[in-house]
Parts: structure tokens; C-alpha cells; sequence
């Protein structure tokens, strides 16, 4: 397969850039689609979702890109899985890119997300689960964090904002390609967990207990609630436990990124057990 040029910006490949910048909720999963399309920019993030077992429809790159020697292997397997490419000048990658510095490649990609009753519940397995986080930082960041401890599960429940919000994938830095990323309700998520056997654990400041205190038991589904008000009451009702990061200094608390890092790692630590070096 050759490189192919684009010249214009009326391109319908490039349009449809365009439009998914312009409104990507309109695009990308949700509640109401297990299946979207989503722009990436850079590299890292192509490589990212190349390496998933998400479809990349296409690239857009720059001569120079093309050129550059640190992105041949990228290039070469781009080519390997038959990926359209398309070079398109700098001032147009500029005019299209939604960074204030272009990294040269934009990439297309189709996303699939997974189905709450389709998980398969078994073990100790530990779940993340976002109780209407609202900033697209945030939930990157939490999606990032689970991915690093090994988490291979994020649920989005209704009222977070979307995980492949453009923002969200970038401060996730590709690993929200990498998590299954679940679309729910509480009323499902709550139902789910009941029938599976599944402990509900909230992190809240008013937890009598510390997640160093906390003893795991069975499969876990870890909550981490809206950044001013908490979780909500039908998740606190209906949860099994609660957890909190103890605050030692003058800090009134965590942003609920730091403290998801420090719960989530603590908990994934306990689930596989003393190793050398921990």
C-alpha cells in the first residue's frame, strides 16, 4: 500500500476530522452506542490503538512525520495491517489538529466498547467504576491509573463525562484503548453487582476506615464519585463498604484523581499479594 497525498481541506477524510472535532459526542460511544468513532493525535496514541484490538480507518500524516526516523517501525506496521495513510501538508495538519503543537499524525479510529452483563465476574477480580466524574482530566486519569495497576475495567456510569471525550483520551495517554471500557446506569450497574456477588466499595472522606486498613474480600467494584458532590445517595445505599485516603498533613483532601491513584494501587497491590520488592 503507498502513501496517498491530500490536498484540500473539502477531502471527505478530512471533513470527517472536522466534524468528529466539532461535536465528538456525537460520535464517539456512549450510552446509547456501544460503538463510535474517535480522533487521536500523535504517535504514541496511533501506536496505542494500532497495538488494541480497536480498527484505526485511517491516518493522516506530514512529509515530515514520514521523514522522521524515530517513526519508521510505526509506519511499517501502520502499512502491515493495510491502515490507509494520507500525507497532508503542515499547514493543513495545523488547521485540523485540536493541540495547540501538531505531532504530524492524526489517526481515526473505531471504537467498541464492551456490554456491563458481558464481563466475565470471577476471582478477586476489581473493578473501577465513575460515578458522574465530570472533568475530562479526571476521568483520563482514572482510566490511566487502572490500566497501570493492572485494572482491566472501567465503568462509566451515567452523568460522567465520556471517556473518549478528546481531552479524556489524551490525559489517559492511550490507555483507554487498552481498558474495556463499560457503559452504565446505576440501576443496572447496582443490579449486576448484586447478582454476581460483587462488593460495592465507595471512597469517601467520612469512611471510618483507610484503604490501608480495609481487608479485600472477593470481586470488587471500586467507586469514585462526582468531584464536589461524591457518589450519590443510590450508590451509597447500595454499597457494601467505604474506603478513604487518610490525610496527614494540612490538606483538607484529594482531587479525586490523587486519591483514585492511591486506592486503586493499594487495593491492586493487596490482590497480588507480597512479591519481592514491594
Amino acid at each position: 500500500m503507498e502513501l496517498q497525498e491530500l490536498a484540500s481541506r473539502h477531502n471527505p477524510r478530512i471533513k470527517k476530522v472536522l466534524k468528529i472535532r466539532e461535536r465528538p459526542e456525537k460520535y464517539a460511544p456512549s450510552h446509547r452506542a456501544v460503538a463510535g468513532e474517535v480522533v487521536v493525535e500523535g504517535p504514541l496514541s496511533v501506536l496505542q490503538a494500532l497495538q488494541s484490538r480497536h480498527r484505526i480507518n485511517y491516518v493522516l500524516l506530514t512529509q515530515e512525520l514520514v521523514e522522521d526516523e524515530r517513526h519508521v517501525q510505526l509506519l511499517t506496521e501502520l502499512l502491515e495491517k493495510e491502515v490507509p495513510l494520507y500525507v497532508v501538508d503542515r499547514m493543513l495538519m495545523d488547521k485540523i489538529s485540536g493541540t495547540e503543537t501538531p505531532q504530524g499524525m492524526i489517526g481515526v479510529v473505531r471504537v467498541v466498547t464492551e456490554k456491563l452483563s458481558e464481563q466475565d465476574v470471577s476471582g478477586d477480580a476489581l473493578y473501577v467504576v465513575s460515578d458522574r466524574i465530570q472533568d475530562p482530566g479526571n476521568m483520563g486519569t482514572l482510566i490511566r491509573t487502572a490500566d497501570a495497576a493492572g485494572v482491566e475495567t472501567l465503568i462509566s456510569l451515567k452523568g460522567s463525562v465520556n471517556p473518549f471525550n478528546p481531552k479524556s483520551i489524551r490525559a489517559s495517554a492511550g490507555s483507554v484503548f487498552t481498558e474495556d471500557i463499560v457503559f452504565s446506569d446505576e440501576d443496572e450497574f447496582i443490579q449486576w453487582a448484586h447478582e454476581r456477588g460483587v462488593n460495592i466499595v465507595i471512597t469517601t472522606g467520612t469512611a471510618e476506615r483507610t484503604v490501608y486498613e480495609y481487608k479485600p474480600r472477593g470481586i470488587t467494584a471500586l467507586v469514585f464519585g462526582n468531584e464536589g458532590a461524591g457518589v450519590s445517595g443510590v450508590i451509597l445505599r447500595a454499597s457494601t463498604d467505604s474506603v478513604r485516603v487518610p490525610i496527614y498533613g494540612a490538606a483538607e483532601s484529594l482531587n479525586v484523581a490523587a486519591a483514585a491513584a492511591v486506592i486503586i494501587y493499594e487495593m491492586a497491590r493487596r490482590r497480588r499479594g507480597p512479591k519481592e520488592g514491594d
